[in-house]
């Protein structure tokens, strides 16, 4: 098999890198500002924002599946960077689809919970959308370009991301880490629910999700546990031995500044677990992966 992936220094990518290079397949991966570093990788260094560049490299690998996990992903670098938001998060994907529809190959594209606004939770995949900042307009709208290009397209909405990653310093537990070592006290809101996922889970339905390409559509993919940033603060520092006095408990409604901040964007997986062997790894699971980024 051979994949083409983006976004193969972040968090998702990384992880997807790998668990297909153990495959046995061939990867091409995209590199522009920061590389890769499995020796076993074909990188091509390209601007994924410069939607031009992709039609042609894609001819000279001829994927037989490709797979999106690059994003801008960070709200408030959306917010700053409209264009560069636009251009990663609608752009690139919508010519990732323009490509496949002419060859017909496997396309699995990453999408978000942050297309629901965080009113009700436990959203399945028919609920209606409503996001609240740029990042989930931009994804949003990727998603319905990528079906309305090919409809054979595999949308998967994911979570908050658990995992190790190449910078360490991309994930929750990497984040929190960065405070946490300078005994800085952290709050964490008790009214903010997530149900989050590893990036390893993740890479492992991807993998058999390929194998099936008659399996398309959109769907949802988050852990089983409904669980809040407070007690997943506490989870955390347990696994990696901070004390407790640095965590502080609050609510996200106390701050001005997150008056629009989506609370329980939980999701219900059902669809595609019905369909797939993979099975969402519990938040305990998740856990035991989690590594201090010093070590």
């Amino acid at each position: 098999m051979k994949v083409f992936l983006t976004g193969a220094s972040g968090l998702l990518g990384n992880t997807l890198a790998l668990q297909f290079l153990e495959q046995g397949w061939q990867v091409h991966a995209t590199s522009h500002t920061h590389r890769p570093v499995d020796p076993r990788l074909n990188l091509h260094s390209i601007n994924l924002a410069n939607t031009s560049e992709i039609a042609p490299l894609l001819e000279s690998i001829q994927p037989q599946a490709i797979v999106n996990a690059a994003a801008l992903t960070y709200p408030n670098a959306c917010e700053k960077n409209p264009h560069l938001s636009k251009a990663l998060n609608l752009s690139l994907p919508e010519a990732l689809a323009q490509y496949v529809v002419e060859k017909g190959i496997r396309f699995i594209h990453f999408s978000t919970d942050l297309v629901f606004n965080g009113k009700r939770g436990n959203y399945t995949p028919k609920c209606s959308t409503n996001p609240t900042n740029l990042y989930g307009k931009h994804k949003l709208a990727a998603e319905h370009a990528t079906q309305s290009t090919y409809s054979q397209t595999c949308i998967i909405r994911l979570p908050l991301l658990n995992g190790n990653s190449p910078s360490g310093a991309r994930s929750v537990h990497e984040a929190l880490w960065q405070e946490w070592k300078q005994s800085k006290v952290t709050p964490l809101f008790e009214d903010e629910w997530r149900s989050p996922i590893s990036v390893s889970n993740v890479a492992q339905l991807t993998v058999e999700l390929i194998g099936q390409p008659e399996i398309h559509g959109l769907f949802h993919w988050a852990g089983e546990n409904r669980i809040n940033r407070w007690v997943m603060g506490n989870l955390i520092a347990e696994q990696l031995d901070v004390p407790k006095y640095l965590l502080q408990k609050t609510l996200a409604a106390n701050f001005e500044q997150f008056k629009d901040r989506p609370l329980n964007l939980t999701m219900d997986s059902s669809k595609l677990k019905a369909l797939v062997q993979t099975k969402p790894a519990p938040f305990k699971n998740q856990l035991a992966e989690m590594t201090r980024p010093d070590k």
